[in-house]
């Protein structure tokens, strides 16, 4: 392995923080897995860190990843019509191929996708928990497709009773959530059941018409999920968990000769995500063995994909002094990709991915001072290998007031359909390498971020209008991403109320220096929640969309400068009934 000045300077401060490891008291906060791959107070991160609780969920109503997603600042994301349809999200300008997006830990980016991205269309919020989104490179912890961050959906579990909740709207939609939870000292389990449905609207429709008259789109969808533990012993734990999504989607093509009235497109969308995970502590070692799989399949145009990821590996985390964590991780994945009815060169695309990982996370002087690193080697069979990592700090300077900074190094291996797609056979293609870093200030609840991110060798798609071909390749140059971000969070206890402000102003180039599509230059929120009447929560939710172009260097339609306000309001009859 040839070390990189990153990855020196990163053993140099893991071999320090075991030195100068100062005894501190645990500061208690909400705790999170993504950070780092292990659970960790909140206040104990030093990266961009934001967490979407279940309240959260439920008081301002979210239906959808995407709808939750947009509240963050320096996220953006739009649908192509309605639920159901087609959703982009990007992170800090950089789209759904850098975001690694897991459930559970799993990883949901599609491999048969165009560039790898997620069908973040298809990710609703009835069983999750919480959302926890990690902003920056991420490889060092994650491995590949995590240059702009991880979104990692913890679902419900080792809750007690059952719940019900019933969805009525226009457009004939019909939601229906049902959950049923039981636990007792030995086993728990939890299962989720839902189903979604709606005639839609159509996704295109003339410019300056109402739409009446045009077809609908329509979108179904069935989930369930279910839990089991099982406590061996105090020590010992068994965990299984699995999920299926199947979902119908009508959506209008633009190559239909009227797009409105389009009848012909249907999409069908079929996932299936099982993990199998025992724990086991050993003395201090907190240790983990897991498998986990995640098939999908995508019917579209009378065109059949398909994907499967397996994974599994061994995980231990060592506190080996208070407040001092180390962890070890050492992990095989396999991707295959295939096309059932034809195309033998997608059905030859598949590759394996073994890695190991190292980080540690480090608090002093009464946790006013906190640094973390990582450090990974991932060797792939079919591409070059990879060595990333991550640096961070953090200093409170008073209880509420403080400073982070972070640098990190990722890299983004392509999906199978690209490698089935390649522009030339005589380049084959490589992992895009990436770097980043981010600076945070924060005092009383207000938080700001600069952030620059560069991306070598991104995967672009090309097409020769003469001769009818086209496919992926790398870029030469760099892509680069950079801008601020800023959020402010408090509660006027004087008003019983809670606002939340945010605001982000980016630039997104490629390698040319060209304004890349679908890039906001800048957005803006503002939450508010009301809870001065008895038993009732009244809830206001505006996002603001600034200067947005339809194709690059900022060509074609500006499809920006709009806002979406969002009003809820919930009362609570009786204990268990709203």
């Amino acid at each position: 392995m040839k070390l990189s000045k990153l990855s020196l300077a990163i053993l140099a401060t893991l071999n320090a923080s075991a030195i100068y490891a100062e005894t501190s008291t645990t500061q208690l906060s909400q705790v999170v897995v993504t950070a780092n791959n292990t659970e960790q107070p909140l206040s104990s991160i030093t990266a961009n860190a934001t967490v979407i609780t279940r309240e959260m969920i439920e008081n301002n109503q979210y239906t959808t990843l995407s709808e939750a997603l947009t509240q963050v600042p320096g996220i953006h994301g739009f649908n192509s019509g309605g639920i159901g349809q087609a959703s982009s999200v990007f992170i800090r300008g950089m789209g759904g191929k850098n975001i690694l997006v897991l459930q559970n830990g799993i990883p949901l980016n599609d491999p048969t996708l165009t560039d790898g991205t997620t069908q973040f269309a298809n990710i609703l919020l009835n069983d999750v928990e919480r959302i926890e989104i990690i902003k920056g490179p991420q490889s060092g912890v994650w491995g590949a497709n995590a240059s702009a961050g991880v979104i990692n959906i913890i679902t419900q579990k080792r809750t007690h009773g059952a719940y019900v909740n019933l969805e009525l709207g226009s457009n004939n939609t019909k939601k229906l959530n049902t959950k049923l939870s039981a636990s007792n000292e030995m086993v728990d389990f939890t299962l989720h059941l839902s189903d979604i449905s709606t005639d839609g609207f159509t996704a295109i429709k003339k410019f300056k018409t109402s739409g009446d008259g045009n077809e609908t789109d329509a979108f179904s969808q069935q989930d369930m999920s279910f839990n089991l533990g099982v406590q061996i012993t105090s020590n010992q734990r068994l965990e299984t968990w699995i999920k299926t999504t199947q979902a119908t989607t009508h959506f209008d093509s633009g190559f239909a000769a009227d797009p409105a009235n389009d009848t012909t497109q249907i999409s069908l969308y079929d996932n299936e995500q099982r993990a199998l995970q025992y724990l086991i502590k050993t003395g201090q070692l907190q240790n983990k063995l897991f498998i986990e799989s995640n098939h999908s399949q995508r019917f579209i145009a009378n065109t059949h994909y398909e994907a499967t990821q397996t994974r599994y590996g061994l995980q231990s985390d060592w506190p080996y002094r208070p407040n001092q964590v180390a962890s070890f991780a050492v992990t095989q994945k396999r991707v295959t990709g295939s096309q059932p009815d034809g195309w033998s060169s997608f059905n030859n695309v598949n590759y394996t991915n073994d890695a190991i990982a190292l980080n540690n996370t480090n608090q002093f002087f009464n946790n006013r001072l906190i640094l973390t690193q990582a450090l990974r080697q991932d060797n792939y069979n079919h591409f070059e290998d990879k060595t990333t990592g991550k640096l961070g700090a953090k200093v409170f300077l008073k209880p509420q007031t403080f400073i982070s900074v972070n640098y990190g190094t990722g890299y983004n291996a392509p999906s199978v359909y690209q490698l089935a797609n390649i522009y030339s056979a005589s380049t084959p293609l490589t992992p895009e390498s990436s770097e980043g870093y981010d600076v945070t200030f924060g005092v009383m609840g207000l938080e700001l971020t600069y952030f620059n991110n560069q991306i070598k060798n991104e995967l672009s798609y090309f097409y020769n209008s003469s001769t009818f071909t086209g496919g992926y390749y790398n870029q030469v140059g760099t892509s680069n991403y950079q801008g601020i971000e800023a959020s402010f969070k408090r509660s006027l206890e004087a008003l019983n109320s809670d606002i939340t402000l945010n605001y982000s102003q980016q630039t997104a180039k490629d390698d040319a220096g060209l304004w890349l599509a679908h890039r906001a230059e800048q957005q803006g929120g503002v939450n508010v929640d009301f809870y001065g009447l008895a038993k009732t929560h009244l809830g206001l939710q505006t996002q603001w969309v600034g200067t947005l172009y339809d194709l690059a260097n900022q060509k074609g339609a500006n499809i920006g400068n709009y806002s979406i306000t969002n009003l809820v309001a919930d009362y609570q009859v009786s204990k268990g009934l709203s």
